[in-house]
């Protein structure tokens, strides 16, 4: 309804993204996204959206590219570095994967989406289980509640030969 009533208004676009993004429709939400950026090239969420969109549409290498324009934008916003080392972790480019999770750290320490993103790089990809534990122990002192990592920190301990 917004974009039919502005259709010149970038925010209505993105808003049409995100719901077309939340109820599964990719190329809804891609046109929505780019129709955004067209208007405002300075959206920066359109922008990792769309990104997002292109990733689960099988399009890491086009993701990258719309990223890292974000980043180039934005460069101390920690979202987009997460999401480019995603793209680049789905290109099989780990190393570069965990510098670009380093760098959301960087940009804001604590930032759990790259946390535990650089703990499964290093763990499932690289073969680094004790930076992989001690990416795992940061992150679960922020959210000791995520079973989960806390599984993952085991098992990799576990691999390891430690127990704790």
């Amino acid at each position: 309804a917004a974009v039919a009533r502005w259709p010149r208004d970038p925010e209505a676009w993105g808003l049409r993204g995100d719901v077309a993004r939340e109820q599964g429709l990719g190329a809804e939400a891609r046109a929505a996204y780019e129709e955004a950026l067209r208007l405002d090239p300075e959206r920066y969420a359109a922008r990792v959206n769309l990104a997002v969109v292109l990733l689960g549409q099988g399009e890491a290498a086009e993701a990258e590219a719309v990223l890292r324009e974000a980043i180039e934008r934005e460069p101390e916003r920690p979202e987009a570095w997460n999401d480019l080392g995603l793209a680049l972790r789905s290109q099989g480019r780990y190393a570069e994967a965990a510098e670009a999770y380093q760098k959301a750290l960087e940009v804001r320490p604590g930032y759990l989406p790259a946390l535990k993103n650089l703990g499964i790089c290093y763990e499932k990809y690289l073969g680094r289980l004790a930076d992989a534990i001690q990416v795992y122990d940061r992150y679960l002192e922020l959210s000791p509640a995520d079973r989960d990592v806390a599984r993952w920190r085991k098992a990799a301990a576990r691999k390891r030969g430690e127990s704790r």
